[in-house]
């Protein structure tokens, strides 16, 4: 049970690191590797922008991680 609850808090803090890593990525990004492999009109330009509540699921997300980590370190090693 420990393996997992850490294996878990440690995908959570991986998915909040990869989160904060594709928001420095330029705008026109997503566009151009849309563009290889999607035919598109002339002037068409997707723009992707992160939703309202994003910045709330990074915070939370990674408390999730840290908190499972914490208790599969500190819970599941009395054990």
């Amino acid at each position: 049970m420990r393996k997992i609850v850490l294996v878990v808090g440690v995908l959570c803090l991986l998915y909040v690191a990869l989160g904060l890593v594709v928001g420095l990525l330029p705008v026109n990004f997503w566009s151009n590797i849309i563009s290889l492999f999607i035919e598109q009109e002339p002037d068409t330009f997707y723009k992707i922008v992160p939703s309202e509540g994003a910045n709330y699921q990074i915070f939370f997300v990674s408390f999730i991680g840290v908190v499972l980590i914490t208790l599969s370190i500190v819970k599941f090693k009395k054990k």
